[in-house]
């Protein structure tokens, strides 16, 4: 049997899947709001199958697969955010969905079509430094078909890694203690996210 989201929603998909292509192959204006719920229908039921541990289970394999790859080309299908962290954010969920179904190679010629834009990863802001880092890091794995990536990789947590002693104590301080327990609960999440990016690039060839 299918996941009760995706049978409850299938309609929806294929309406949302038809937009989006139409949009994308006649460069028009779509129905952003049901593409949105669509995708966002589809991610919940990834992360549930994903929670769920399907490794024995063939068919929800596929499934998984197929909704995370719908995931993606509806999200691809938006307009992007015009703030920077917000638009990085956007396109790791994508490039994380198209990973899962199996479009790795989509995401990567995706992102090399269409770069983001430049994240501040040099912020005087530690928080807004912080997720600048992890956003540009794991969007250069993602698109992984420049070997200079990994070296950029690297250096950016490096460089984070370097500034944290300075600029983490100047960020929590002053700030209330439940808001401060949950800033650094976060921030603690991003600094995993951080090294697992460096130990990834050790199983990747640093040149060509």
């Amino acid at each position: 049997m299918s996941h009760w989201l995706l049978e409850e929603q299938e309609e929806m998909r294929q309406q949302a899947l038809n937009l989006a292509q139409h949009a994308q192959n006649s460069h028009k204006w779509a129905d952003e709001k049901l593409i949105r719920r669509a995708a966002d229908v589809l991610e919940m039921a990834v992360l549930d199958l994903v929670l769920e541990d399907v490794a024995d289970d063939k068919k929800k394999q596929r499934e998984l697969k197929l909704a995370a790859a719908d995931a993606f080309c509806l999200l691809c299908a938006l307009s992007r955010p015009t703030d920077p962290l917000d638009a990085g954010k956007s396109l790791l969920r994508a490039g994380s969905l198209a990973v899962l179904g199996d479009r790795g190679a989509d995401a990567e010629q995706w992102l090399e079509k269409e770069p983001w834009a430049e994240l501040p990863v040099n912020s005087e802001n530690w928080h807004e430094r912080t997720w600048a880092t992890v956003l540009d890091v794991w969007l250069r794995l993602v698109r992984m078909d420049r070997y200079a990536d990994l070296a950029v990789v690297l250096a950016r947590i490096s460089r984070l890694r370097d500034a944290q002693p300075d600029f983490e104590k100047n960020y929590l301080a002053g700030r209330e203690p439940t808001h401060a327990k949950a800033v650094a609960l976060e921030l603690i999440g991003l600094y995993h996210l951080a090294k697992a990016a460096e130990i990834l690039v050790g199983y990747r060839p640093m040149a060509a």
